[in-house]
């Protein structure tokens, strides 16, 4: 006899994956190209570790895949069934150096800027990063304006 667990049983314990965008002091988000998709997406992607708090993780993170100093992360989006939570940290003027071996080219761009992309240029963005925009879009929890304007 074989038993299947339902979708609630399987998924009860909290999640550790998250999404971060990264934002400078004069208000830029950096967007990154990795080479296997090619398209434009948020900066981070990753795991915290068993015990390990979500702000030292993207901190960890932020410093080998990036070489940037990243602080204050706060969530700005919970989790949801299909996306892990999203992350928004803070650097200072620095810029980045990439882990060549993930990441291909990276680029800052004005808040404004993004949410006329995800209108006018989906295809070059990667589809986790339209979503986040649009949730954040609707939500907008630390004053990005991230407007969705063609």
């Amino acid at each position: 006899m074989t038993t299947t667990l339902g979708y609630d049983t399987v998924h009860r314990t909290p999640t550790r994956d998250f999404s971060c965008f990264v934002v400078d002091e004069t208000g830029r988000l950096l967007l990154v190209r990795r080479g296997w998709a090619g398209l434009w997406s948020h900066p981070l992607d990753g795991q915290a570790a068993r015990g390990e708090p979500m702000g030292r993780a993207i901190a960890r993170l932020g410093g080998a895949q990036l070489a940037l100093p990243l602080a204050n992360a706060v969530c700005v989006l919970p989790s949801t069934s299909t996306s892990p939570p999203v992350y928004l940290a803070e650097v200072g003027l620095a810029e980045p150096d990439p882990d060549l071996s993930r990441l291909v080219a990276h680029r800052w761009v004005d808040p404004e800027e993004l949410g006329r992309a995800v209108v006018v240029a989906p295809w070059a963005l990667s589809p986790a990063l339209v979503t986040h925009v649009r949730r954040l879009a609707d939500v907008d929890p630390v004053g990005l304006s991230l407007e969705l304007a063609g």
